[in-house]
């Protein structure tokens, strides 16, 4: 978290119980895909990429191929 960010982007530390522990990447709604800095395997940080404003649904996966069923939200501003 934060749960939101500018529409420039920023980074975005994502909190877990079971994340993958050497791979990760996040998707921001229909933005392309990021891939994540794992810190541990409880903590990754992705960067935000630039979007308009608005809310979009945050998902992290191991893969890039199955995401979360989350529907954590994150806001640009």
């Amino acid at each position: 978290y934060p749960p939101q960010g500018p529409t420039s982007g920023s980074a975005v530390t994502i909190i877990g119980l079971e994340l993958a522990p050497t791979t990760g990447y996040c998707r921001f709604g229909t933005l392309p895909v990021v891939s994540a800095s794992v810190a541990s395997s409880t903590k990754w940080v992705c960067n935000a990429p630039v979007s308009a404003v608005g809310l979009v649904v945050l998902e992290v996966s191991p893969n890039n191929q199955d995401w979360t069923a989350w529907t954590d939200q994150y806001l640009y501003y």
